[in-house]
Order: structure tokens, then sequence, then C-alpha cells
């Protein structure tokens, strides 16, 4: 009886770990031009092949604001406590994200570097763009989303 549970439990475990295509930002630094302008690249993911670019400008600033690039000098995000911020600062971040204020700080244009493509469940693209770092920080920092450094 103790192998017969065994056996569905590991079936059961194999199961749901089978593989699953990842659709995650895969964010990275393409170029660093000073202390304060980088050229980022990001894949999008969407249902609808119109909505995959700016989906991947979306994850290009999620990772730049929430969690940061390790191995670079951009490793710590510019808000440490997403769920907080988010809470505490709806208007901005609906503002930033849904109307897309967030193209303000790109700096030169978006750059496709892998077209549109058919995936599972939607399709997926690879964009290039750089950021004006030092602009958005003030901009965070007078809407009161972080505080000036050494404060």
């Amino acid at each position: 009886m103790k192998k017969k549970y065994f056996i569905i439990t590991l079936s059961l475990i194999l199961i749901g770990c089978k593989s699953v295509e990842d659709y995650g930002s895969n964010v990275s630094i393409v170029n660093k031009y000073d202390s304060f302008s980088y050229s980022f690249s990001g894949q999008g993911f969407s249902n609808k092949m119109d909505d995959c670019q700016s989906e991947a400008e979306k994850n290009i600033f999620e990772v730049i604001l929430f969690r940061g690039i390790s191995g670079s000098d951009l490793q710590n995000p510019l808000i440490e406590d997403e769920q907080k911020s988010k809470e505490n600062n709806k208007e901005f971040f609906n503002n930033f994200f849904e109307k897309k204020y967030y193209r303000n700080f790109i700096s030169s244009k978006v750059e496709m570097i892998e077209n549109t493509k058919p995936t599972k469940g939607g399709y997926t693209c690879l964009i290039k763009f750089s950021v004006n770092l030092n602009s958005l920080k003030t901009n965070l920092e007078q809407n009161g989303i972080i505080r000036k450094f050494g404060l």
C-alpha cells in the first residue's frame, strides 16, 4: 500500500515538473554611455501582436525600478519595496505603466532586435532602447516615490 502511494506521489511530482516555456522579461544592459544613460534590451510577451513592444518596454522599467540587474552597477532596484510602493502610489504607477508615462525617460528610438513572432499562447519580441536614469530618478524623487540620496 505504501509503495502505491509513493508511486502516485512521485508521478504527481514529475507531472508538476514538466517544462514550462518562460516568458520572463530577460532584461540586460547592452551599453553604458555614462553614469546616467544606459541602453537596455528586453523581451515582451503578449496575447496580441500589437501589444508586444509595450510589454517589453514595461518589463525593462519593471526591472530597473523593482528588481535591478545582477552583475551590473544597477544590481539594486531604484525602489526597494514594490508592493508597498505600488499600494501607496497607485495613481503614479497607473500613469507610469498604463498611460505609458515611462516613455518620457526613453532617450533613443525603440529598436526592434527580434520582430514579433508567434509562440505558445501569444507573441514575443525583443527590443532595445536607452534610458536616462538621471531624469527617471529625479522624477521619482519629485513624486515622493524614492528619497534623495543621502537623506
